[in-house]
This record gives C-alpha cells, sequence and structure tokens, in this order.
C-alpha cells in the first residue's frame, strides 16, 4: 500500500488485513485486547498527552502534530465501534455476499477470498463516511511465468466476480455517483510471451478500469498498436489519470499543497476531459 508522501504522517493509512474474516469479531488494530479495558486505554493516552507537553519536542518541522493526529485517529477507531461494525461483512444478505462470490468456495485460491471481502468492505466502509478506501490483494499478479494458467484458474475468476459487483452495489444503493472506483495495477506486460510462458515488465502501455465518479459509462480512452506494445492513439500518462481523478474530487492539478513543501499536486498531470461526461 502506497505511503502518504508528501501529504504527511498525518493522511497515512489504517492498514487492515481481511484475509482471516471477522471470526470472533476481533481484527488486528481494531480491537482492544481483552487484558486492556477502554477505561485503562483512555487513562493512558491521557498520561501521554501530559508527558508530550511536558516534554515538548524542539522539532519545528512539524512532524510531531501530524504523528498526533495520525495516533488521535487510531485511537477513536478503538474507542469506536464504527469501523468493527463496517468491516463485518458477515453482517451482509446471503444475497449479497453471493454477488461478490464469497458464498462460491470455489473460485478462491491463494489469497483471493480476501479480495471479494475487501471490496465488499470497501463499499460498508465508504457507506459508513469513509473518504478513501484501498483495497489490494497478496497474490502474486506478476506473472513471469505460467501467466494463461494463473489467469484462468486462479487470478481472474474472483476479480471478475467482485469488482462489477461493486460497482452495481453502489449504483443501486446510489452512491456510484459519489464515488470514483479506480482499478489499476502498477505497469503493464510485454507484448510478447517469454520463454516460460509468462510475461514481463512493460511501463509502455497499460490498462486501467474507471468508474462512477461522473465519468462516461462504456467509454475507451486511447488505444495501442496492433502490438499491444505502445500507444497509437490518445495516449495519456498515470499522472493523467491520477490528475483527472483528483480533479473530479475537487482539486484541479494546480491546487497547491503546502504539508511537506510547497508544490502543485500534480506539476505535469493534465485532466482528461475525454473521460468525463453522460
Amino acid at each position: 500500500m502506497a505511503e502518504p508522501g508528501r501529504l504527511g504522517a498525518a493522511y497515512g493509512a489504517l492498514k487492515i488485513d481481511l484475509a482471516s474474516g471477522m471470526e470472533g469479531r476481533r481484527l488486528e488494530g481494531l480491537s482492544l485486547p481483552d487484558c486492556l479495558p477502554l477505561a485503562e486505554l483512555e487513562e493512558r493516552e491521557r498520561l501521554r498527552r501530559r508527558l508530550d507537553r511536558a516534554f515538548a519536542s524542539p522539532d519545528r518541522s512539524g512532524l510531531p502534530a501530524r504523528l498526533d493526529r495520525f495516533e488521535q485517529e487510531a485511537f477513536e477507531v478503538l474507542r469506536s465501534n464504527k469501523v468493527r461494525q463496517a468491516l463485518d461483512v458477515e453482517a451482509e444478505p446471503s444475497s449479497v455476499r453471493k454477488a461478490y462470490g464469497l458464498l462460491d468456495t470455489h473460485l478462491f485460491f491463494g489469497d483471493s477470498p480476501a479480495l471479494a471481502r475487501g471490496l465488499l468492505a470497501a463499499r460498508r466502509l465508504i457507506e459508513a463516511g469513509a473518504r478513501f478506501v484501498t483495497v489490494g490483494t497478496r497474490y502474486d499478479w506478476d506473472t513471469h511465468s505460467n501467466l494463461f494458467s494463473k489467469l484462468r484458474n486462479d487470478l481472474l475468476p474472483t476479480l471478475d466476480r467482485a469488482l462489477p459487483a461493486l460497482i452495481a452495489d453502489l449504483d443501486q444503493r446510489g452512491l456510484l455517483a459519489e464515488t470514483v472506483v479506480y482499478c489499476v495495477g502498477e505497469f503493464g506486460r510485454t507484448p510478447r510471451v517469454n520463454s516460460q510462458g509468462g510475461r514481463d515488465h512493460w511501463p509502455q502501455a497499460m490498462a486501467a478500469l474507471l468508474a462512477g465518479g461522473g465519468f462516461r459509462r462504456g467509454h475507451v480512452h486511447g488505444a495501442t498498436d496492433r502490438h499491444g506494445a505502445a500507444p497509437a492513439s490518445d495516449p495519456c500518462t498515470p499522472e493523467d489519470i491520477a490528475a483527472t481523478i483528483f480533479d473530479r474530487l475537487g482539486f484541479p492539478p494546480s491546487h497547491r499543497l503546502t504539508t511537506l513543501r510547497d508544490t502543485s499536486i500534480f506539476p505535469t498531470g493534465r485532466v482528461l476531459r475525454q473521460l468525463v461526461g453522460a
């Protein structure tokens, strides 16, 4: 998962592992151990604040304040039950869990249950008020060998089932218009299959999927040459796509970011107006 980068420590992500589900309704980092009641945690928090004030750091970078904000948000997660409830995908009706493929265990291979569970949890988190949710998978999409078997049997069945279910679910609940769904990998793959029956890294061309948030439905932007090796029309960069997403969120590329240094959020990214519309 990406770090907050130029946003600073206050905007670090709360990382949650859903691979093992919600058995026992306890997830590491979201629940207190039995030996630590909430009253004692709050007492420890008050003590920490007193020590922070007594031994105030001479650091003028602003890092202590940003870390304090991050710690306070983490403390509120422990104090509240809202996040834990949102992550409890087993509370969903069986019809919804079936739509995401969670009742069809034959789809699952390796880490794939966590991907389907994570996408359903993402919808529940958005419904509960989360502003930014990232879902990843630890299973190996870096298919340098045995590509076709891995895609057909292991990688694609869960993604093909759960990602459309997420988009339809958000749409049915009236959330898709105000939610951007962005599905992408790190880079493209070589046009030619290698000697191990796989494809290697290829940054010259790749694909991305966007849905919701006012983006055009059914629109295909750009094309590669007949080998899939390089853009043939309407070329754009990952920074262009990121700039377009942030523009939909109300932050144009020229928006100034001043948390760590004064700079525009996308110095070279341009908004792809062709992606927005009916």
